[in-house]
Formats: structure tokens, C-alpha cells, sequence
């Protein structure tokens, strides 16, 4: 995916967004707090994220649940991508456990691709 593509995407996703300015600023902090922590992904990769994201907030604001992952599924994630999902959750307190470990598996999507 080009820089281009990944911004169009991007800007597609921000347009459904029910609260846009809570999605940007999300983003924003979960690619500055990845870049701190020297985290790079893929453009596909954090094209995804962003839907995730945005799905996320959504998610915090009317409500809503994603499903529980497996053990043997959670067993796979790397402790760094569970760590970086803690920091992100941390903004929004009122969004369960199994939301740690799905925004886990977009962090660690490269890794676990290897």
C-alpha cells in the first residue's frame, strides 16, 4: 500500500466515524505512542488499526462488546503488543478485557505473519 492509498483510506474510514474528532486525536496518540516506542507496521496494517480504532471509540461512546478471544489465541500474543494495548485502554475505562487483546492482535498482525 502506498503512503497515498493509506491516506484515502484513512480519510474514508474518518468519514464514517460518528465521533471524528475522538478518532483523530485517538489515532494520533496510538501512532505517536507506537512511534515512541519503535513500533512500525505496514501501511496495511495500520490501515486496519485505524478501522479498528475508529470502531474502538465508536464502541466507547454507544456502547457495544467485541468476542472474547481464545486462550490459545491470547497464549500467542507477544508481550509488548499487550503491553502497548494496556497504554491505549487506559483512555477508555469503560471498554472490557477482550478489547485488550483484539487491539493486541493488531499490534502484533506483522509478527504473527511471520
Amino acid at each position: 500500500m502506498t503512503k497515498e492509498a493509506f491516506d484515502i483510506a484513512v480519510e474514508k474510514r474518518l468519514a464514517r466515524a460518528q465521533q471524528r474528532e475522538f478518532c483523530e486525536a485517538t489515532i494520533k496518540a496510538v501512532f505517536d505512542l507506537m512511534a515512541r516506542e519503535h513500533y512500525d507496521m505496514p501501511l496495511e496494517h495500520k490501515a486496519r488499526l485505524v478501522s479498528h480504532l475508529c470502531l474502538m471509540v465508536a464502541r466507547a461512546f454507544y456502547g457495544g462488546t467485541v468476542p472474547l478471544m481464545n486462550d490459545a489465541a491470547i497464549a500467542e500474543l507477544s508481550p509488548q503488543a499487550l503491553k502497548l494495548s494496556e497504554r491505549v485502554l487506559t483512555a477508555f475505562p469503560n471498554l472490557g478485557e477482550a478489547e485488550k487483546y483484539l487491539l493486541a492482535v493488531h499490534f502484533d498482525m506483522k509478527r504473527l505473519e511471520e
